[in-house]
């Protein structure tokens, strides 16, 4: 009886595991929270640890590419990677992954494309994240075009 017993109770937790695994492979990973300059007006509130991206019009033809205008607190925020989305490449959904392989060839041209800014917030606080475009081989005291900046509030 008792050897019956045991075999029923490894049955049973053979089973829960089984639907503890189902249950994890079944949960998708959340899509990070994207921004746009359409959010640049509003004070962006998020939790700790959490991830999101800023998403910025592009014109690679003209030589312009956002560079963050100044230095952000990394105490509150941190920035994770920087990618870029072709034109040819906005109307399909398209992962971080394949953002991070054209970051090094991205589209030549008068395209509107997206450059994206990943970030994740550390701690609580208030801070900003302001960009500017510029072009590289320009001095850096030379013209910044379009400022956008967001603020951010960590709870």
């Amino acid at each position: 009886m008792e050897k019956l017993v045991g075999i029923l109770i490894q049955k049973i937790i053979l089973f829960v595991l089984l639907l503890l695994f189902i249950a994890i492979l079944s949960c998708k990973t959340p899509k990070p929270l994207s921004f746009t300059k359409t959010d640049a007006d509003d004070t962006i509130t998020l939790p700790q640890n959490e991830y999101f991206n800023i998403q910025l019009n592009s014109n690679p033809g003209s030589g312009l590419q956002w560079k963050l205008a100044q230095a952000i607190d990394t105490t509150i925020v941190q920035l994770d990677s920087i990618g870029f989305i072709p034109a040819k490449n906005l109307a399909t959904s398209v992962t971080k992954t394949e953002i991070e392989t054209t970051i090094a060839a991205p589209t030549i041209g008068n395209n509107e494309s997206l450059e994206v800014f990943y970030f994740h917030t550390i701690d609580k606080g208030n801070t900003s994240i302001s960009f500017h475009q510029a072009r590289p081989w320009e001095k850096e005291t030379a013209k910044h075009h379009n400022l956008q900046s967001f603020e951010l509030k960590v709870r």
